[in-house]
């Protein structure tokens, strides 16, 4: 049975050229393809983060509301 995936996400060139307008799409692509696994890798850090404080804040919610 394969377990279900939540909150993926995905960068293209425009997503670069919001930072760096004057870069061509070529150079944007360029950009990702160099630094995928980087970015890959922290995304999944600022996830667990963030999971993390979320999961805190119902914990904490909870108290308050039982």
């Amino acid at each position: 049975m394969d377990a279900k995936k939540f909150a993926s996400v995905t960068w293209d060139a425009e997503d670069v050229k919001v930072l760096r307008p004057e870069w061509s799409t070529e150079q944007a692509e360029n950009f990702l393809a160099r630094n995928q696994s980087h970015i890959q890798d922290r995304l999944v850090e600022l996830g667990w983060s963030v999971m993390q404080d979320l999961l805190d804040y119902e914990k904490a919610s909870e108290k308050i509301n039982s």
